[in-house]
């Protein structure tokens, strides 16, 4: 059986594009090429069945899921940081 869950690049991706609403400028936040980003975010569209972003005036702005989606993915997010700092500790 193949493992359909979300990959940490993917989610790194998403996050990134929320924040500065460009495939591009993400490619540049997180030191990665731009062609990169964009497999990320179609992989973790197919994964969740869905779009989450729509090109709207040269920039990307995210749909009503994507939007649904964030408080999940800042969870997931804190807890891996919270398990680093435990990790260290």
């Amino acid at each position: 059986m193949i493992d359909r869950r979300p990959r940490l690049h993917q989610i790194d991706a998403f996050r990134a594009v929320l924040q500065v609403r460009s495939v591009t400028e993400a490619a540049r936040l997180l030191r990665v090429s731009q062609p990169a980003v964009s497999k990320s975010l179609r992989q973790l569209e197919e994964i969740l069945g869905c779009a989450l972003f729509e090109r709207v005036g040269g920039r990307l702005l995210p749909t009503p899921e994507a939007a649904a989606l964030m408080p999940a993915m800042e969870a997931v997010l804190a807890s891996l940081s919270a398990l680093t700092a435990a990790g260290r500790a």
